[in-house]
């Protein structure tokens, strides 16, 4: 039990700090943050212009907005708590067991507003993740700086942190250790400055960290962030990037004298990439097509939160890719609203296998040299069958998708005792596609098949028990397959409702809060605080969706979330 006890406490301080994360941005005194008539956040002077990574916002995080979250947490947290105590859980000899505790128990009561600002945390925080050289450092304005270094050392008392309490000029800082890990840590003014690198590093290191060295061009000066978020349409209180080719020129050795990176690369004592001959050309070149990835934060409500990453891409790559698009069956229907789980691909493989083709013959007409790449240039080689070449069946698919309505499943978490389920394929010749399949799969075995839409009932698949009342339909386009009792009256409604509009290349969404609550029942209930705490988790969202699309800009990953759907 008690291993149990400690990994849901594990659970429940992950979800703090992912909730935190997402609104990691609010000034307890925001007018003296601020600085050019608050467009931008003074520490923006401390983040170098050229660091290869950045995270950060121009304006606070509206952090009201997913205040709720915290509460959903607190209402089964102290009986989780208070059964732990009770089985002397608390009293761990493991010292990474107890830190984790003695953080729960400054949470303990507090995930509130009040409760959170009382720990010195702000509830609309200005911050930055960023790199000096290729070594992280985080900063978060505080409400209370006084209360939260309470916080810190009660949390070092109650678990017996080794810590060193250190000054480099005239700012304290402390220093935990872990091996060789240094991670300092620094409350300057309404800030708390968190950095990590290695005892080699920390000279070259904390200076730039705790603002004693400034960069000689900062993002105060030559502001990417700000331009990021206008380029793509972000939030203004999260967006950031990482610059891959500022990480591989430092990877390969080619590092600018007097920046930054190289000072600290030197302290570091690291050495450049051993490549073969044409790796360092073949890798920059790569990486310029590809030069970095934006990402942040496209709408944020209590309902709601959408975020982005954008794969930069300068070739026409992500714009051919994106020509090889076809609708993804259903993806707009009420089934696919409803469904537990929906996956889908919209691409047509006829249009694929030619950009794929097409790319493959540009390898083999210049090989890469580096031997890295060396399964580059043989999966070329196996690619040069051209698209006349493949089975028809196959360069006939357009999309396919399947809809996972609703599924239970045994005590033993081992199979289905109910899978309510659709899945359809998008085809120029679906009749041809049926025929395979009835070569390969024995209970399609005699089925005649019109393509009138009409779901034609196929006998039981013995193998798969919980696949019953299954039909199959086609029409001059899909062919569909259904199982689960009355899906078959979804599967006629579907292809009543024939193609849809433009899709994303890959769709994958899963009802979050569904599913968990689906899974809790088979727990045992003996242990009701640990249900009621999971059960709170299961809460904290709904229905969550991402999709993979090509534009001319790039490769873009967005996700969807709703937030909290049982209290809306």
């Amino acid at each position: 039990m008690r291993r149990f006890h400690l990994g849901l406490v594990l659970i429940v301080l992950i979800a703090i700090t992912g909730i935190w994360s997402g609104c990691k941005s609010g000034a307890g005194q925001p007018d003296d943050a601020l600085t050019r008539e608050g467009k931008i956040p003074t520490f923006f002077k401390n983040i170098p212009a050229d660091a290869p990574y950045v995270m950060t916002g121009t304006e606070a995080f509206p952090f009201d907005l997913l205040e709720g979250a915290f509460s959903k947490l607190a209402e089964s947290m102290e009986q989780l708590f208070q059964r732990a105590e009770d089985d002397g859980e608390f009293n761990q000899e493991d010292s990474a067991a107890r830190v984790v505790f003695a953080v729960m128990r400054e949470f303990r009561g507090k995930l509130s507003r009040n409760g959170l600002e009382s720990l010195g945390f702000s509830m609309r925080p200005h911050f930055a993740l960023y790199g000096v050289g290729l070594l992280p450092v985080y900063r978060m304005e505080l409400h209370d700086p006084a209360a939260f270094e309470g916080f810190l050392a009660r949390i070092e008392a109650g678990s017996g942190a080794d810590v060193l309490h250190k000054t480099l000029g005239e700012i304290a800082y402390r220093e935990y250790a872990l091996d060789d890990l240094i991670v300092p840590v620094a409350i300057i003014g309404n800030e708390v400055i968190v950095g990590a690198t290695t005892r080699k590093g920390v000279d070259a290191f904390l200076p730039y960290m705790l603002g004693l060295k400034l960069p000689q061009k900062s993002l105060a000066d030559h502001n990417r962030i700000k331009d990021v978020i206008n380029a793509y349409n972000l939030s203004a209180f999260g967006a950031g990037y990482v610059d891959f080719e500022a990480i591989t020129a430092a990877l390969l050795g080619r590092l600018e004298p007097g920046s930054i990176m190289a000072e600290i690369w030197q302290a570091l004592e690291l050495k450049a990439l051993d490549v073969t001959p044409g790796c360092d050309e073949e890798f920059s070149a790569i990486v310029a097509d590809v030069p970095r990835v934006v990402f942040g934060y496209e709408k944020l409500t209590r309902a709601e939160m959408d975020t982005v990453f954008a794969f930069e891409v300068k070739s026409d790559f992500a714009t051919r890719l994106g020509e090889t698009r076809a609708p993804i069956p259903g993806l707009n229907s009420p089934l696919a609203a409803q469904a537990w789980i929906y996956g889908g691909l919209g691409v047509d493989v006829q249009k694929l296998a030619v950009f794929l083709s097409d790319l493959a013959l540009r390898v083999r007409a210049t090989p890469y040299q580096c031997k890295s790449m060396a399964m580059l240039n043989s999966a070329a080689v196996q690619m040069q069958m051209t698209p006349d070449q493949l089975p028809p069946f196959i360069t006939q698919l357009r999309g396919v998708a399947l809809m996972v309505k609703h599924f239970a499943v045994g005590e033993d978490f081992e199979s289905p005792t109910q899978f309510d389920v659709v899945a359809l394929v998008d085809s120029s010749e679906p009749a041809d596609l049926f025929k395979i399949l009835q070569m390969v799969l024995p209970f399609l075995h005699g089925v005649i098949l019109e393509p009138n839409g009409i779901p034609t009932p196929l006998p039981e698949i013995a193998e798969y028990a919980y696949l019953v009342v299954p039909h199959v339909a086609m029409t001059s386009s899909v062919l569909a397959f259904s199982a689960g009792v009355g899906m078959q009256d979804d599967l006629a409604a579907l292809l009543e409702r024939g193609p849809g509009a433009r899709t994303p290349l890959v769709m994958l969404s899963y009802d979050y809060a569904k599913i968990s609550k689906s899974l809790l029942y088979n727990i045992e209930s003996g242990d009701s605080e640990t249900l009621e705490l999971m059960s709170s988790l299961s809460e904290l969202f709904g229905k969550i969706v991402m999709t993979i699309d090509a534009e001319p800009r790039g490769i873009f990953v967005r996700y969807h979330a709703e937030l909290m759907p049982a209290a809306q």
